[in-house]
């Protein structure tokens, strides 16, 4: 994480409010999709079978491509959060709406800060 300075005078908006809440609700998600995931490939494999039928469904299942599945799930999840930093700071830099102290607001976002 990098050396993020405070902003003096910085009001979060409404629409910066909407958006954090945005954010963690993106970051919320992708825990809840791995752990989807991971309880899907489980119960595939140990449901409505006995031992010598889930130790069948242990050698047929994909663990490759699960773990690729499992292993994109920060990379989505880091694109989404970063796609909506984006959208705020084209909104923050339009004429009539510009706010130097959002602008870096987001811009510390991107580049590391953590929300507080």
């Amino acid at each position: 994480m990098s050396q993020c300075p405070p902003i003096i005078g910085l009001n979060l908006d409404v629409e910066s409010n909407e958006a954090i809440e945005r954010i963690r609700e993106k970051t919320q998600f992708g825990r809840m999709l791995g752990a989807t995931l991971t309880a899907g490939v489980f119960n595939s494999i140990f449901t409505k079978s006995k031992a010598p039928v889930s130790g069948y469904n242990i050698t047929q299942t994909d663990w490759r491509l699960y773990t690729e599945a499992i292993n994109a799930i920060p990379t989505l999840t880091k694109r989404a959060i970063r796609q909506e930093i984006d959208m705020m700071l084209v909104h923050y830099q339009m004429p009539g709406k510009y706010d130097h102290n959002h602008v870096e607001f987001w811009r510390g976002l991107k580049n590391g800060c953590q929300i507080p």
